[in-house]
């Protein structure tokens, strides 16, 4: 992914002024997922998908926080393999 994120940044250089890098990740009774977006905030907005993960939850029944907290913990190791 490391290498997609590399050609992002070569071919889109002459337009970008300002580039954030956007994690986001959530959990619901059935699945915790994150996602990383790259996103240029320059001259012309664009925005990419550089990588996403998601989990389905366990069967035993887990509460919803501890559900939060996994997908916190897929989203910084998400975050770690695309950056």
């Amino acid at each position: 992914m490391a290498d997609q994120y590399k050609r992002f940044i070569e071919v889109c250089d002459k337009f970008i002024k300002q580039l954030e890098i956007h994690v986001f990740a959530d959990a619901s009774n059935f699945a915790y997922a994150a996602a990383v977006y790259a996103l240029n905030t320059g001259y012309e907005k664009m925005e990419l998908l550089i990588y996403a993960k998601s989990r389905i939850a366990p069967i035993k029944g887990i509460s919803i926080p501890k559900l939060e907290l996994l997908s916190i913990l897929i989203g910084a190791l998400v975050l770690h393999i695309s950056y």
